[in-house]
């Protein structure tokens, strides 16, 4: 479950991210027409426009990484734990005939392990 929780998390900033680029070009493109035609107020407003664009798009950027390392990670964990723990030994039989003969007892049956 975590491991497609954070799945999850990362395609859905890897959308953010891909909004936010598109964002801030759109807005270096402004900055850069600002530059050839535009007032001094005019660039400066592209520019710290465009600044804030790339702030926000480092930061969908980061985390999409953050996620999709998390993930991996997770991922490889849960991969590691099955060829460690997991069912390396013999399974055991599912249905098996049992007569135990002791002093006190006699049991004959059939006994089921799960």
């Amino acid at each position: 479950a975590g491991f497609v929780v954070l799945t999850y998390f990362t395609l859905d900033a890897k959308m953010h991210y891909d909004l936010s680029t598109g964002e801030y070009q759109v807005a270096y493109d402004r900055y850069e027409e600002a530059k050839i035609s535009g007032s001094v107020q005019e660039i400066a407003a592209a520019q710290a426009d465009a600044r804030a664009k790339f702030d926000i798009k480092e930061d969908n950027r980061t985390d999409m990484y953050t996620y999709a390392i998390s993930a991996g990670a997770l991922w490889f964990l849960n991969v590691l734990d099955a060829v460690v723990f997991g069912g390396a030994g013999e399974e055991p039989d599912r249905f098996e005939f049992d007569t135990s003969l002791r002093s006190s007892t006699v049991r004959t049956g059939l006994r089921f392990n799960f």
